[in-house]
């Protein structure tokens, strides 16, 4: 059972050495190492480069922002939409209000 859990725990520790590794380019950083002094252009480089991770991210940033202006548009039709019907309710209110004082005094019978 020990010699199980040692093993699980390397893996893990295995997994976290490569995942600092991947963050760090490939160097893991020690306290006595100073970080390298790197150029405008190889930073530019690094960054420019299409791996497929960074492509499906920057997609991915492209669709949920194209969704969020088409989710915009359409709030603003249902705010114009509901402005419309409001209004629309507030003339029939007043019209039937306007009916109702003209009707008052009439008999069933003179309709």
């Amino acid at each position: 059972h020990t010699s199980l859990t040692d093993n699980k725990s390397e893996t893990k520790k295995k997994g976290k050495k490569n995942d600092r590794k991947k963050l760090f380019g490939g160097v893991i950083p020690t306290p006595e190492s100073k970080p390298k002094q790197r150029t405008v252009d190889e930073i530019r480089a690094q960054y420019r480069k299409d791996s497929p991770d960074l492509t499906s991210a920057h997609a991915a940033a492209l669709d949920a922002r194209n969704k969020l202006l088409e989710r915009q548009e359409k709030l603003e039709r249902i705010a114009q939409n509901s402005e419309e019907l409001a209004n629309g309710a507030q003339d029939f209110a007043s019209m039937a209000a306007e009916l109702k004082k003209r009707m008052k005094h009439r008999k069933w019978w003179q309709l």
